[in-house]
């Protein structure tokens, strides 16, 4: 360490000092460390490595972060409907990785800048509630996807190709509580208008019990085809109406540049 052992004997006096106890046993055979001593030898050291390990994550994510993108993957988004479009830009941007982060939908108000997800990543892959931009937000729309019926095999209705008004007649729905999205709120007003003695069950929030629900009780669920493969025991039939759901991108505002350019060569891909 090209430090004399003169100096190196000062700075530990010095170090004792300021600690207010010894750290060696001195004796003409030599020394050793005192109890206190190795207190600070053992846990020095596991601050040491701590500290080692903070400073190369610190140093990695510094180097990195400019070329991750971070995508959300959750049981209703999955991330895996964006792969076809990165591979066919991959040339493009060969300098950028895709990172997928699991969160979880329950809790999450992912159409707001300030809910914690967006701490974790840096895009989401939705359904869009709102004709609306949402707060500090923007959206990149890949398509409008059908909104279908979802049931269970045993249903009456599951041999049918196409569902009509008729025959959600007496049946029971589960559908997005209302208020939360524009497009599930005109479904409900066309359903109380179309069908009688329907009986509509709101739930706040989708996520894998809801399906579970759907089954277990033989009834309906709002869906689209997407999530068919979500329980197995479900099948998901169109319906003779027009409504549909957009679905796609959403990322910060103030993104970083890297989040930027992904999505921009996205949609170049996309208009093509």
């Amino acid at each position: 360490m090209y430090i004399s052992p003169n100096a190196v004997i000062k700075q530990v006096n010095k170090y004792e000092e300021h600690l207010g106890f010894a750290l060696f046993q001195r004796s003409h055979r030599g020394i050793s460390l005192t109890e206190e001593g190795e207190i600070i030898y053992s846990e020095g050291k596991k601050i040491i490595k701590r500290t080692d390990k903070m400073l190369k994550e610190i140093r990695d994510r510094k180097s990195s972060s400019r070329s991750i993108v971070r995508i959300g993957n959750s049981f209703l988004f999955p991330s895996r409907s964006i792969m076809k479009l990165w591979m066919r830009i991959q040339n493009k941007c060969p300098d950028v990785f895709l990172k997928n982060i699991p969160f979880s939908e329950t809790g999450t108000n992912y159409s707001d800048e300030r809910d914690p997800v967006w701490e974790k990543v840096d895009l989401l892959l939705v359904n869009f509630t709102t004709l609306s931009t949402e707060k500090g937000m923007n959206r990149l729309v890949f398509e409008e996807r059908p909104l279908c019926i979802g049931m269970a095999f045993r249903h009456p209705l599951a041999e049918k190709k196409l569902l009509h008004a008729a025959d959600l007649e007496g049946q029971t729905i589960i559908l997005v509580q209302e208020g939360l999205s524009e497009y599930i709120d005109q479904i409900r007003e066309w359903i109380l208008k179309k069908c009688k003695d329907i009986r509509i069950i709101d739930s706040p929030a989708y996520d894998v019990d809801t399906f579970n629900r759907c089954v277990n009780d033989n009834i309906l669920i709002l869906t689209i085809q997407e999530w068919q493969d979500i329980h197995p025991s479900m099948i998901t039939l169109p319906v003779n109406w027009d409504f549909r759901i957009p679905y796609g991108l959403l990322y910060k505002q103030n993104s970083a540049p890297v989040v930027e350019r992904f999505v921009s060569e996205i949609e170049s891909v996309l208009e093509t």
